[in-house]
């Protein structure tokens, strides 16, 4: 029996399996309720695996709920730059391509942007710490990576003000993810699954290249 056995390290294998299976199952957890009324074993009860795997693989559960939302911007910016090596073979602004990869990252994972949305209003969260402390700038410097080389290669305009943009663009394409259910509903008439409605999108995709595609 190998010393890492003998510890009670899982099989390699195993292990992102297991790490799936946590973040599927944290974000499961956190649907109907803050972070903070969670406990590690609801989420490795849900998990099927025993609590000192959130220990093992993520410190604590706010690790996992970390991990969680670093997850779904690392894959954010990991499309986005895929996108963006394909524009010096362009002659047109990807901009469906990106409304496409907005769909993919953020309206059809709602669940984890209402977790987010949440636990910015927790005092005393230590997810709100971490993305203020080092994610919500990769949200947007992704985005001004988008649209500086966007600029750079001829797709889009080069005569407004880049932190203008980016707030537009923002405002545009994030906000209504996250607006509450009921405001979405009362107010504007949508809900959350109708984001992805292709009505939706190819609205997004046409303020986008009204705002910023060449003249």
């Amino acid at each position: 029996m190998s010393n890492n056995h003998r510890r009670g390290r899982p099989p390699a294998q195993s292990s992102q399996q297991v790490c799936e299976d946590l973040l599927t199952a944290a974000e499961q957890c956190a649907l109907n309720k803050p972070i903070r009324n969670i406990t590690g074993r609801d989420i490795a009860t849900m998990a099927k695996v025993t609590q000192a795997m959130i220990n093992y693989y993520f410190a604590n559960k706010d690790g996992l709920y970390i991990a969680l939302i670093e997850f779904q911007i690392s894959d954010w910016e990991r499309k986005v730059q895929a996108l963006v090596a394909t524009m010096p073979h362009l002659t047109k602004a990807p901009t469906a391509e990106l409304v496409a990869l907005i769909d993919q990252c953020f309206y059809r994972r709602g669940t984890v942007i209402k977790i987010l949305v949440r636990e910015l209003t927790e005092t005393g969260s230590a997810v709100r710490s971490a993305y203020w402390e080092k994610l919500t700038s990769r949200i947007s410097d992704a985005w001004r990576h988008y649209l500086n080389e966007a600029i750079r290669h001829g797709l889009y305009r080069d005569d407004f003000n880049p932190d203008h943009a980016l707030m537009s663009i923002l405002g545009l394409a994030m906000l209504p993810q996250s607006l509450d259910e009921e405001v979405l509903d009362n107010v504007y008439h949508m809900s959350k699954a109708g984001l992805s409605d292709p009505d939706w999108l190819k609205h997004v995709e046409t303020c986008i290249d009204n705002l910023f595609e060449p003249r």
